[in-house]
Parts: structure tokens; C-alpha cells; sequence
């Protein structure tokens, strides 16, 4: 099997001086309590009230190379720094090779939705699936097939490779995927950088495990979450996020000794982090929503309180609170101490999660 390169870092490599500066402030508990959509096919992204993205201000504004392909600058905002060590995807792995694979029981996939945003088609920048995956910081080393598996779909909204681009608004839209498959299983690897902070539905997070089971592979922490889909063919759905890049599989019929290696070569080999981490950092938001039930004779309006948004150096993660967010406002100075990467991308789940200090 091919070995991909170390990575340097990773999200939960937070600067210890944010830990300290947690430590220092006046601490407050508070309890935990327990639990993508795919593209819509028009020229929306799923909507969500309680996502409020404009992803034209994430990021910096990509520019063109004289061959065709996109660059992007590093923002110096972004957690972590960009600049993907690049990695082999689906490669053969080696003879014997086993990981015990832990998952977790959801009713449906945990993906996250996004506001509502407009594609123009004259904004599509067309790209092959080689050009996208360096746009991505992957070489073209990544499509070639492996595992048994072979590349046979994929792409941005509107057909083809490519990402969304306007003058004035940079990149607006990149979301990108590659359909890897083998008799009749498929594996779905999708790449974003904008769209970052989704958030899954409520009740998923409410009804979710108790206590998250994680999965360790190449140094990697990861919620591995089971569903049936509509067809009753067994999922399971992972996120992670590689310097800035958002990593979305789906694997649909795998056996467990095939969904190891798979995930295995997607991801690149990093140092492990001792468990459980922390991140500490300012509370930006609260959520707090009202919910209009209808019983067919009157109307109850509930207040929730479900989640806090905390701004950790740059990096911003949604930390779920069932019922208790409300126990904070925003200015508190928070550390958070989670086990494993976030469940899904920036969002750590009340079964991962040990204290809100």
C-alpha cells in the first residue's frame, strides 16, 4: 500500500495558549445531555434557518494559474493553516490488514445543511477530476483505482469537475465529489472549503448515541455513523477536516473488512493525540430558536437552546448542548473537552463530549 505523507497538524491542535487563557478565566460548568443532506438537485443548497453562511466571506478569493487550475492563498484566519500534504485514495491495502470498526446506530445520514445559495452557470469554472483534486491540495495520484474500486462518477453541481467563482464574491461554491465503485458498493468521497460550520438536525443530535464509539485509523479519531438508506442498503457516513478541506464519505455496502481499508487510504497517516482534547475559545453565538407545535387545536411555542458557537483561535466549532446552551452568553470565555475529531465537521456531539468549562 501506499504510504500518504504525514500531516504536521490538524483541527484539534489548538494553541496552548488558548487552553491557558481558559484555565485562567473563571470557569462554568455547565451538563451535557444526550443525540449532507446530499446536493439538492436544483440551483439551491438545502436550506436551514438556524445556518446563517455566506461562504463568499470564508476563505480567501482563489485565483487562476496560466494551465487552467485554481490556487488558494492561505487565510490567515484559517485553522488550521492550508496546504494538503498530498495523499493516496483507495489504494491496495496490505495482506492482512485489520481495523476494529466501531459504529454508531442513526436513523438517517448526519449530514449538515446550508443556507440558500444561487449557482450562476456563466460562474462555473470548469475543471477535470485532476484539476479539482489539486484545487483541493490531492494529486492526480488519487483517482487511480485501487481497493478493487474504480472511479466511475462525481462532480460539482451542473455537471462536470469544477467550482463556482464570481469577481466579486471569490469562490462561492466548490463542492466537489468522486463516486468510487465496485460491484454494485460505492464509496463517495466529498471535498468542500466553503459551507464549513453545517450543522445538523437537532433531533439527530438529541437522539444520537449516548456515548460515541470512535474508530482509529492512520492516527484518525472518527465517528463512524450506520444507516439504511431508502432501498434499505446499509451506510455508514463520516466527516473529517485535512487543513481547512472538508472530507465527506459515504460508503453504501461495504463489509467491514472492505470499509476499513477504504477509509484507510483516504486518509493520510498523522501523529495521534493523547484523549480527551481540549479547545478553549470565546462563545460567539447562543443558540436560541422558538418552535411553533400545532396539536390541531392550538399553537405551543418552545424555546430552544441547543448548541453554543465557539471562536477557538480562528476556528469555529458548534458545541451541542441539548436543552442547556441557554446556561451561556455570548463573551464567556469557555474550554471545551471532547473525545476524538468532532463527529461531524466542527460540531462536537453530546456523546463525544466530556465538559464545557
Amino acid at each position: 500500500m501506499k504510504e500518504a505523507k504525514k500531516l504536521y497538524d490538524s483541527i484539534t491542535n489548538i494553541d496552548d495558549r488558548f487552553i491557558e487563557e481558559a484555565r485562567a478565566e473563571e470557569i462554568r460548568k455547565a451538563p451535557v445531555w444526550r443525540k449532507w443532506a446530499g446536493l439538492a438537485a436544483c440551483l439551491i443548497f438545502a436550506a436551514l434557518s438556524v445556518a446563517a453562511i455566506q461562504p463568499w466571506k470564508e476563505g480567501t478569493t482563489p485565483v487562476p494559474n496560466p494551465d487552467g487550475t485554481i490556487e488558494r492563498d492561505q487565510d490567515p484566519g484559517e485553522y488550521p493553516p492550508a496546504g494538503i500534504v498530498p495523499g493516496v485514495i483507495l489504494d491496495e491495502p496490505d495482506s492482512g490488514y485489520q481495523v476494529p470498526v466501531l459504529f454508531n446506530d442513526v436513523d438517517a445520514s448526519p449530514a449538515g445543511e446550508a443556507a440558500m445559495v444561487g449557482l450562476a452557470q456563466e460562474d462555473l469554472q470548469p475543471m477535470s477530476a485532476e484539476e479539482s483534486l489539486r484545487y483541493f491540495g490531492l494529486t492526480e495520484d488519487v483517482i487511480i483505482p485501487g481497493a478493487g474500486f474504480e472511479l466511475t462518477g462525481g462532480g460539482c453541481f451542473g455537471g462536470g469537475y469544477g467550482v463556482y467563482m464570481a469577481e466579486e464574491r471569490g469562490v462561492y461554491y466548490d463542492i466537489n465529489s468522486y463516486v468510487f465503485t465496485k460491484a454494485g458498493k460505492s464509496v463517495t468521497l466529498t471535498l468542500r472549503t466553503v459551507f464549513k460550520n453545517l450543522l445538523p438536525s437537532p433531533e439527530q443530535v438529541k437522539n444520537g448515541p449516548e456515548k460515541i464509539k470512535l474508530t482509529e485509523i492512520n492516527g484518525w479519531d472518527l465517528a463512524l455513523f450506520r444507516y439504511e438508506d431508502d432501498d434499505g442498503t446499509e451506510c455508514v457516513y463520516t466527516e473529517l477536516v485535512q487543513e481547512g478541506v472538508i472530507f465527506t464519505v459515504t460508503a453504501r455496502g461495504l463489509e467491514s473488512d472492505e470499509l476499513a481499508p477504504a477509509l484507510e487510504s483516504i486518509l493520510p497517516q498523522k501523529e495521534e493525540i493523547p484523549e480527551p482534547r481540549t479547545a478553549a475559545g470565546t462563545v460567539t453565538h447562543v443558540d436560541s430558536r422558538t418552535e411553533d407545535i400545532f396539536d390541531g387545536a392550538q399553537h405551543h411555542h418552545n424555546e430552544c437552546h441547543d448548541y453554543i458557537t465557539v471562536d477557538c483561535g480562528g476556528t469555529l466549532l458548534t458545541v451541542w448542548l441539548p436543552g442547556e446552551a441557554g446556561s451561556f452568553s455570548v463573551g464567556d470565555r469557555v474550554a471545551v473537552t471532547y473525545n476524538g475529531e468532532p463527529a461531524t465537521a466542527y460540531n462536537i456531539w453530546p456523546g463525544q463530549l466530556v465538559s464545557v468549562e
